[in-house]
């Protein structure tokens, strides 16, 4: 875990979409998705934000 991956989820789930979160931080949305995902494997549990995941 890094501190990138930490902020991107942090990115996602206060401004509520990975395009939001990527144009705000001036990264592409596919390095977000890709640093998220890469997130979740290490950790080994799936995240959870109002962007990645609707639903209850």
């Amino acid at each position: 875990m890094n501190f990138r991956q930490l902020e991107y989820f942090l990115a996602v789930s206060s401004f509520g979409s990975f395009t939001a979160a990527s144009q705000r931080l001036g990264v592409a949305q596919p390095t977000i998705t890709k640093s998220i995902r890469a997130l979740e494997i290490e950790m080994g549990v799936t995240l959870r934000c109002s962007a990645i995941s609707a639903g209850p």
